[in-house]
């Protein structure tokens, strides 16, 4: 699954389940969102909602439960799919991290400092 390799490189830890609800538990100290849709070649992941958007940037770590049916070919067809669900809809692709003018990485700085992203398969 290519979204997955993409996530990935992106910084983002990823697990492909067939019901998410399995795997949630060990996740109860993290900020869980449902996604609207994704772009599987970027790994651009739009989620919705002011108050989900406020909750995910202030988590140490963001859970993000996708499922397999809302990853679309471009990231053009991902928001319009997110927009038919959600008149509120922000963009995700990896933790936050910013680098300093000598270029050091810090992680956390504008958002969670760790993300996780369950692609949900189902049957």
């Amino acid at each position: 699954m290519r979204i997955a390799e993409v996530l990935r490189r992106n910084g983002a830890n990823v697990l492909v389940v067939r019901d998410a609800n399995e795997v949630l538990e060990r996740f109860r100290d993290a900020h869980v969102s449902h996604a609207l849709s994704a772009d599987g070649r970027t790994g651009v992941i739009f989620l919705g909602g002011v108050e989900d958007k406020r909750q995910s940037a202030l988590a140490e770590h963001h859970v993000i439960v996708l499922r397999a049916e809302d990853i679309m070919e471009d990231v053009l067809s991902a928001y319009a799919h997110a927009r038919t669900r959600s008149n509120h809809v922000f963009a995700t692709s990896s933790p936050s991290k910013t680098a300093d003018i000598e270029g050091k990485l810090v992680f956390g700085m504008h958002g969670p400092r760790r993300v996780t992203v369950i692609i949900e398969v189902g049957e």
